[in-house]
C-alpha cells in the first residue's frame, strides 16, 4: 500500500485528521495541544486520507522529530520511512544535519524502526514536559 502513498506538507485543513490519527494511534499525550502545530509539518496521503504524519522544529545544533505517527493499517510498509526521508531531504536542503526525537518506552517497535534508520539510542536521558 505504500506505493499508493504521497507524503507533503500539513495544511490547516489536515490538522482534524491529524488528531485523529494521533488518537487511533494511541500517542496522544493529556498536557500537548494537538489543534495546532508549527512548520514543518508533513503527511502521507493515500486515497485522500491522511494516513501518517511527522512534525518537527528545525535548528541548530540539532531538529527535533516532536511527533511521528502512521495509521495502524499502514503501519510496517514503509509510511514512515518516506515521512523521514521527506524530513531529512528538507533538513538537508537548509544545512541541517542531525535530529533527536523521544520515543516512550512502551513503543519498543518504533525504537526499533527509528534505531535500523540509523539513530542512535541514549541511555542517559529523561523526557520532560511543561505546558504553561
Amino acid at each position: 500500500m505504500a506505493d499508493a502513498v504521497t507524503v507533503r506538507p500539513a495544511t490547516a485543513d489536515d490538522l482534524p485528521a491529524i488528531a485523529a490519527l494521533v488518537e487511533r494511534c494511541g500517542l496522544r499525550d493529556v498536557a500537548v495541544d494537538y489543534s495546532d502545530y508549527t512548520p514543518p509539518v508533513f503527511v502521507a496521503e493515500a486515497d485522500g486520507r491522511v494516513v501518517g504524519f511527522l512534525h518537527a522544529l528545525l535548528g541548530r545544533p540539532a531538529s527535533v522529530v516532536m511527533d511521528l505517527a502512521v495509521d495502524p493499517a499502514f503501519q510496517h510498509q514503509g509510511v514512515g520511512r518516506q515521512l523521514l526521508a521527506t524530513l531529512e531531504e528538507t533538513m538537508r536542503d537548509l544545512g541541517l544535519t542531525t535530529w533527536v526525537t523521544v520515543v516512550a518506552n512502551k513503543r519498543g517497535r518504533v525504537q526499533a524502526a527509528v534505531e535500523q534508520w540509523g539513530a542512535l539510542p541514549r541511555a542517559d536521558a529523561k523526557t520532560y514536559v511543561r505546558t504553561m
